[in-house]
């Protein structure tokens, strides 16, 4: 499809073909037309590429200079319809690949054959043993942005060396000699280097700012994913409180580093230097200022642990503050029912006072940094000017030479210090990071590989057996599952019947590959749960809904199944009449746990989701518990009448 420009661009699949090929992403084209269901949609476009080593990202273009933003390469919509590969984008030019290969353009000559839309794609967060490894990993990859920091940093350093040595050869010739003019000069190229510090001190800030806001993305989106695919058992062992501090650590982290980091090294640079310029000019207090700094640093490194400590202490009750609180809210229906307002309070309390506590005790040891080493920089600065008059007066050295000089020595006990404030925010930070740092070293489970829509999950002929299968809770705990055998045929749908706490539900979670056996094996198609491409559902007997919209949840829990399918199933299982009743309907906004519908819409919800899925395995627990006897029967046809394999839990 060609547009006015004469601009070719390529059909969805041809798009994404190229769109890997760019990103180094080896796939072959028909396969990649086989597992995706492509349309000109950006959904669409989403789902395929949800299948590789990417994230994509929608986004929306309202102005040329949008495009400059955008992680490449990355995808265009024109408004003929067919997608075009953005490849590269600066300032006022683009190279794009179309059907016809790569060709520049100028932005103001793209823009007006954009359909205003497309897809940014970002590649998952990288390999490593732990936090520090991964960041380390994603600040190398944006190195265009780094070496634009550098170049900002450097000139910046020249300005910072070359002010003292300038201030000291102006005033060293302009004082004894009474020259006015020399002095005025000296003025206007302070203001001139006060401009240009200014002005290149703001574009590193604000690389600064687009680097690190890049890097925190791709870190919580990682992570995220990285949690998810973690072993349930695992995630059951930490508090929710100390899971939410994970993904808070991030973001408190960046706040608190900001350049630091990145300036660090820059720093360190510029103290070497001013000491190089010192030592040249007059070494033996120079030998003596840095002697002075390394006590200094001495010092600091004490209480710099002592802050750690803290901290880390400050993350643990902070993580406990705030599990409970979010607790708190999520069952305050409950709370205000049963009238327990103060008590639940006074647990809160108890809580966020220790970490307050924990808060103030850790301020109180960075006063001795932040006070103290300020003091001791005025101490040495103030004894510089003492011994430098007393030199000037008997002669041994110019005006001009301790001008200089202690411009110099104030310049390298600012970034000396600067060094050690990143060093004191580097050893809280890592414990702000711990949380994190701790969910990426569990291994996490392969991520599955998505059956082809459409084909019932993938395993129409797969069998489940279960062989003298053992498991309990936890290793003191009693044996909930003993020499445990269970086969199902495929297409079956089997019932699961026994009293309370025989098992039943624990038989679903082994099967959903929530947990593994201790002993025997569960195996799907001959493979283990969480290691098969069957595309499986296991809806709880208590449904707990994500806050949104209720289609929403209809399209979570049926894996982005079409709304149409999900209008049809609505319709046989009756859970579109209650929702026409409702005065937004499908789009009606429900809270976090859902608690604004009753417990039968919520399982009838869940019911809907499952039936509109095309899963070939479904794992249902009590799924009538909640449903009035019309709708049992309605909902009992439907399953029976499945493709799907069914394993159901119900009481005897």
């Amino acid at each position: 499809m060609t547009d006015s420009a004469g601009l070719n661009g390529m059909p969805p699949d041809v798009a994404l073909w190229r769109l890997l090929s760019a990103r180094g992403i080896e796939a072959s084209l028909p396969r990649l037309r086989e597992e995706s269901a492509l349309d000109d949609s950006l959904e669409s476009m989403q789902v395929a590429l949800s299948h590789h080593p990417l994230h994509a990202r929608a986004i929306r273009i309202d102005h040329p200079r949008e495009l400059t933003a955008i992680d490449l390469p990355g995808l265009l919509q024109l408004k003929a319809g067919h997608w075009v590969v953005l490849r590269d984008c600066r300032r006022r030019h683009a190279v794009v690949e179309g059907a016809d290969g790569l060709r520049r353009m100028r932005l103001d000559e793209l823009a007006p054959l954009l359909a205003g839309h497309g897809l940014e794609t970002s590649a998952d967060l990288p390999a490593g043993a732990g936090m520090w490894p991964r960041l380390r990993a994603l600040l190398l990859g944006h190195r265009r942005v780094l070496l634009q920091f550098a170049l900002a940093s450097v000139l910046l350093q020249a300005l910072a060396v070359a002010t003292p040595e300038l201030t000291g050869r102006v005033m060293g010739a302009a004082l004894p000699n009474d020259a006015e003019s020399l002095l005025r000069l000296l003025a206007l190229a302070t203001v001139a280097v006060g401009v240009f510090s200014g002005a290149f001190g703001r574009l590193r800030q604000r690389l600064v700012l687009y680097l690190l806001t890049r890097v925190e993305f791709t870190l919580r989106r990682g992570l995220l994913e990285h949690t998810l695919r973690l072993p349930f058992a695992e995630l059951q062992k930490r508090s929710l409180g100390w899971l939410m501090q994970a993904f808070y650590g991030i973001a408190s982290a960046r706040a608190q580093l900001a350049e630091r980091i990145l300036a660090a090294f820059v720093d360190g640079v510029l103290a070497l230097g001013f000491l190089a310029l010192m030592g040249v000019k007059l070494w033996q207090p120079t030998l003596a200022l840095a002697a002075f700094a390394l006590s200094m640093a001495v010092a600091a490194v004490p209480i710099a642990r002592a802050q750690a400590r803290l901290q880390g202490e400050e993350v643990d009750a902070q993580a406990s503050q705030r599990g409970y609180l979010t607790e708190l809210i999520t069952g305050i229906r409950v709370v205000k029912a049963a009238g327990a307002e103060r008590a639940v309070h006074g647990l809160w309390r108890a809580r966020f006072s220790r970490e307050l506590a924990f808060t103030l005790k850790k301020n109180r040891v960075g006063l001795w940094n932040d006070v103290g080493l300020q003091s001791l920089r005025q101490t040495a600065s103030m004894a510089l000017l003492i011994w430098g008059g007393y030199a000037v007066l008997q002669g041994d050295i110019g005006v001009g030479t301790l001008f200089a000089f202690v411009l110099l020595a104030e310049a390298f006990l600012g970034s000396l210090l600067n060094l050690l404030g990143t060093y004191l925010q580097i050893a809280m930070v890592t414990r702000q990071l711990a949380p994190a740092d701790g969910l990426l070293g569990i291994e996490a489970l392969p991520p599955r590989r998505p059956a082809p829509a459409g084909s019932g999950g993938g395993a129409p002929n797969v069998a489940i057996e279960m062989r003298d299968v053992w498991f309990r809770y936890a290793p003191d705990a009693p044996w909930v599952l003993q020499d445990y055998v269970l086969r199902v045929a495929p297409g079956e749908k089997h019932m699961l019947r026994g009293p309370s706490g025989s098992g039943k539900s624990t038989v679903l979670r082994l099967l959903a590959g929530l947990y593994a056996p201790e002993r025997g094996s569960v195996t799907i198609g001959g493979r283990e749960p969480s290691g098969t491409n069957l595309r499986m559902l296991y809806v709880p007997q208590f449904v707990s809904l994500h806050a949104g919209t209720i289609m929403d949840n209809l399209r979570n829990l049926s894996g982005n199944a079409p709304i149409p399918r999900i209008f049809e199933v609505a319709r046989q299982t009756g859970f579109d009449s209650g929702v026409a009743g409702l005065l937004m309907g499908y789009h009606t906004l429900i809270p976090q746990g859902g608690l604004s519908l009753s417990g039968g819409q919520r399982q009838l919800l869940a019911l809907t989701a499952a039936l509109a899925s095309d899963c070939g395995l479904l794992l249902l627990d009590e799924p009538m518990a909640n449903l009035d006897t019309l709708l049992q029967a309605r909902v009992t046809a439907l399953l029976a009448a499945s493709p799907a394999t069914i394993v159901s839990v119900g009481h005897t």
